[in-house]
């Protein structure tokens, strides 16, 4: 069982109550616990995600941005 992040409550807030949706991007050094966050957000929640780890992209492959928040806007319209 992971150890529910104190700051969940705060993106859950962000996130559910704003009108518009906006990507939400989490940055803070490495192994703080910012996978965890996103995990628990995604679980609790009813809304669709995008999960994609910047770990992924491919440095100075300015299309990978694009391609998560297109990828993102289709999961959205479904």
């Amino acid at each position: 069982m992971l150890i529910e992040r104190s700051q969940k409550r705060v993106l859950t807030q962000r996130i559910e109550s704003e009108p518009r949706q906006f990507i939400q991007v989490l940055y803070d050094p490495r192994q703080v616990g910012k996978t965890t966050l996103a995990l628990q957000f995604m679980e609790g929640t009813k809304l669709p995600v995008h999960f994609a780890s910047a770990d992924l992209a491919a440095f100075g492959e300015s299309s990978w941005i694009s391609q998560q928040w297109e990828t993102a806007r289709i999961k959205l319209r479904q």
